[in-house]
């Protein structure tokens, strides 16, 4: 199933493929206090933009957490051409040529942030397509997540 997801903060477009016949996919909002938060945790890239909070649980009753997926999650992030030229003003490593999405998990307890944002990394980012002026204004990032936890996305 697709899912189009409410973003948070300034995002085109994010959407989730799952199987809906497994989990539940539930979204989950944030109070303006937990995106502050959020933001001001540690992150070796510039956290520009929350983007969304959710939960996966399985059908069982009770439905319990699930943060491992097969077949896996795949979000599809659209972004502007203006996100995309805020990304490059904004980006400190200049070896990334492509928009930069982390994660950011809550604490067993589920009361506070892990300390640290945790960027998806290059084998989970399957998909780039980039902005084109001469066509689709919009770019594109698909990612493929295998495992994750609960999470908070954000980045650009």
């Amino acid at each position: 199933m697709k899912k189009d997801l409410t973003a948070i903060e300034g995002i085109a477009n994010i959407s989730v493929t799952y199987d809906d016949s497994q989990y539940t996919f539930t979204e989950i909002t944030l109070s303006a206090t937990e995106k502050q938060e959020a933001k001001g945790k540690s992150s070796e890239l510039m956290i520009a933009r929350v983007m969304t909070y959710f939960q996966v649980t399985d059908k069982n009753d009770p439905p319990k957490k699930q943060n491992k997926f097969d077949p896996p999650l795949i979000f599809e992030i659209k972004y502007s051409a203006n996100d995309w030229k805020d990304a490059l003003k904004n980006k400190k490593d200049k070896r990334f040529k492509r928009p930069r999405v982390a994660y950011l998990a809550r604490k067993e307890n589920n009361t506070k942030w892990v300390k640290k944002w945790v960027e998806f990394k290059k084998n989970e980012v399957t998909k780039i397509t980039y902005p084109n002026p001469n066509g689709d204004p919009n770019g594109y990032l698909e990612i493929t997540v295998k495992e994750l936890p609960d999470p908070l996305i954000g980045g650009c």
